[in-house]
């Protein structure tokens, strides 16, 4: 067993805290959705009060069923938005420490292309190679939010930068020269292009828009 435990903490580093940034993840996620759900809720339940109210009439229950549309939207993007800010801090931690993922991955892209793969504008990489598949013949028991996470950080990256390196650049070189070139452009692609995102950015929007959206159907429900 401590022969298998090792070989684990070597294969994949931080391994360890796996468990802690799955929990977290599933933390941050949930936590957002409550928030969305409550904050929503609080003006649907005050929308139905000014209803009640006052005179019934067909505009303001139009509002309230405006208010109810942008409850559902604003919580569904912003939860999305944070798993995929999880996917992306979790993908960020571990891709700068996975080598032999990135050596396996450039070598399956190369081998793809070279062989002819059918590609097309707008492709991405994770679409002619299988991700799932290269992390987990890398390494033992990888954590699923840390596949998720790398297949998510690789649907990032547009098939034709791949295309345009290796059938121009690298036509007449060794497939050695291409893979380790294809890692050190794969790198600077996250650190330039993946992981200056910031999705927290796009939640704080979504949250000030619905609740300004809110607060002028209530007020006209009121009113």
């Amino acid at each position: 067993m401590e022969k298998i435990q090792e070989k684990l903490k070597q294969s994949l580093p931080l391994l360890k805290e796996a468990s802690k940034l799955s929990a977290s993840s599933v933390f941050k996620v949930t936590k957002t959705l409550i928030f969305f759900i409550v904050f929503n809720l609080i003006f649907l339940i005050t929308g139905l009060v000014y209803l009640f109210v006052g005179d019934i009439i067909a505009y303001k229950i139009v509002l309230v069923i405006l208010i109810l549309i942008v409850g559902i939207v604003s919580t569904f993007r912003a939860t999305t938005k944070r798993y995929h800010q999880v996917l992306l801090e979790a993908g960020k931690i571990y891709f700068d420490k996975l080598e032999t993922f990135k050596l396996k991955f450039a070598e399956s892209v190369i081998d793809k292309l070279e062989a002819g793969a059918k590609t097309k504008a707008g492709m991405t990489v994770n679409q002619i190679v299988n991700i799932p598949q290269i992390i987990n013949s890398s390494y033992e028991n990888v954590p699923k939010i840390i596949v998720k996470g790398i297949n998510y950080l690789v649907s990032k990256i547009p098939l034709v930068e791949y295309i345009d390196v290796i059938n121009k650049e690298f036509i007449s070189q060794e497939k050695e020269q291409k893979v380790n070139y294809l890692v050190g452009k794969t790198n600077a692609f996250f650190n330039e292009k993946v992981f200056s995102i910031n999705h927290v950015k796009t939640i704080r929007i979504i949250f000030v828009v619905a609740i300004l959206l809110q607060i002028a159907f209530v007020y006209f429900i009121k009113n």
